[in-house]
């Protein structure tokens, strides 16, 4: 709006009178709340009689959070998810990846940098629920891809944030914490992702890839193109806080609708930790990924997000004898360290006496949150509780919540555990103990191999795992 300039005292004082009378004319008026509130008289010339309060319009707060999510809506039409507007930031400094930087990432992510990752997997972003889903804390998955991992340990972490951040932290405007608001979610991704990223470089240093549109390098029969890769620029800190800012001026890089989100994130992972560290990790030097064939997840790689260190097995420490005593050509690396994030596994198709055994640092992680592989179905248990973890009298009886990002997953599963001694049902006679077992949800009998024999309500919901 610019200046207005009159020629006379009389135009200006005319103009202001149109304006005035334009006021006038749509009740525009406004009462001199100090004369009020001594008592002026409402015949007062200089006071207008208030506007009655039923037809004062009031947005309560679930209107609020409807009118917000609608938006965030709009924004998905443009390509962008979780209301970030159109267009990206711009970004300055960084290093461009180099041939052989792009060749040891791709080798220790697939085995290969001939052959490149399926479209699903380069197409993964970061991506929330909509606000007025039932999952307003969640992450979006797909059942037929490997991300689907990646992306529940990373909500792990997310919900870490959400439920035990004390202080000034605390989301203010959110109902409960699983009832975010935009900006919160955001604040929590982007501490769940520095977290990773920093305990990966050891508490010492990171390294975060961001996707731009130049390539970074020649080409030669050694490397096959896959679109990402070669334009990736490295980023590289030593101190905590600016990993922080700077992925919360650039997150929506990694959230942006049909991004390379997760692929960004995992080759920041891997060069935070490094390839070597990781291959030491492995205890293979020569072989060894952190996708499987079916680019699922490895237990290296699960076990890198959810501990720092990429080693191959969920159980404590290291394995230097089999179980007849004779030393092993290799020793089986473990978890050495509680985790702050847990995780369970149970698999049907082990026999009992072969069955993967995870650790009590991983089965007992710092914050009640648990990654769970069930019949090789990645999902996620968690307690609202802190005590759950600390105070073995609030495991007599307890509630989980159970979640899996994908689309199906539409209502919320609250599991009851009671861990009390009970009379259970008889055994069938004709049934054997395999067979019994069978007849149990896997979801009960993951959660089993931390609670035994725990009795477990699912609250009218249908088992579905």
């Amino acid at each position: 709006m610019t200046d207005m300039e009159f020629d006379s005292p009389n135009d200006a004082a005319q103009q202001l009178a149109k304006i005035l009378k334009f006021l006038e004319q749509d009740s525009i008026q406004f009462k001199d709340i100090k004369k009020s509130e001594k008592g002026t008289n409402n015949d007062d010339k200089n006071t207008v009689p208030l506007i009655p309060q039923s037809k004062i319009p009031i947005l309560d707060f679930e209107t609020w959070r409807k009118n917000r999510s609608d938006l965030s809506k709009e924004f998905a039409t443009y390509g962008i998810q979780s209301g970030f507007a159109p267009g990206r930031r711009s970004i300055i400094g960084g290093n461009p990846i180099i041939l052989e930087t792009a060749m040891e990432i791709r080798n220790i992510v697939n085995g290969s940098a001939i052959h490149s990752l399926s479209s699903e997997w380069k197409k993964s972003a970061i991506t929330f629920c909509y606000l007025d889903s039932p999952f307003p804390y969640g992450l979006q998955t797909q059942r037929r891809c490997g991300s689907k991992s990646l992306l529940l340990c990373i909500q792990a972490f997310i919900l870490k944030h959400l439920l035990f951040t004390t202080g000034d932290e605390i989301n203010l405007l959110a109902i409960s914490p699983l009832t975010p608001s935009e900006s919160e979610r955001n604040k929590a991704l982007v501490r769940a992702l520095a977290e990773i990223l920093w305990t990966a470089g050891e508490n010492q240093r990171c390294c975060i890839c961001l996707h731009l549109e130049d390539v970074c390098f020649d080409t030669d029969y050694r490397y096959r193109p896959d679109g990402i890769t070669e334009r990736i620029y490295v980023f590289e800190f030593d101190h905590f806080e600016s990993v922080k800012l700077f992925l919360k001026r650039h997150i929506d890089e990694f959230m942006r609708l049909n991004s390379c989100g997760c692929l960004l994130f995992l080759y920041s992972l891997v060069l935070s930790r490094t390839v070597r560290r990781i291959k030491e990790d492995m205890g293979t030097w020569n072989q060894g990924k952190l996708l499987t064939d079916m680019e699922d997840c490895s237990q290296c790689l699960i076990n890198l997000i959810l501990t720092g260190r990429s080693v191959q097995y969920p159980h404590n420490g290291d394995i230097l004898y089999d179980k007849y005593g004779e030393p092993l050509s290799s020793p089986l690396n473990g978890v050495k360290e509680r985790s702050k994030v847990g995780f369970l596994y149970w698999n049907k198709r082990e026999d009992d006496g072969q069955r993967t055994q995870v650790g009590s640092m991983l089965k007992t992680p710092k914050y009640p949150i648990w990654l769970t592989s069930i019949n090789d179905q990645i999902g996620l248990l968690f307690s609202t509780n802190i005590d759950l973890i600390s105070d073995w009298r609030t495991e007599h009886r307890f509630t989980l919540q159970y979640y899996t990002g994908l689309p199906s997953h539409t209502k919320t599963t609250i599991l009851s555990i009671d861990t009390l001694p009970f009379k259970r049902r008889p055994r069938t006679a004709r049934l054997t103990a395999r067979e019994e077992e069978r007849k149990v949800p896997a979801l009960e009998q993951c959660i089993n191999t931390k609670w035994y024999d725990a009795n477990i309500h699912w609250n009218g919901t249908l088992p579905y795992i």
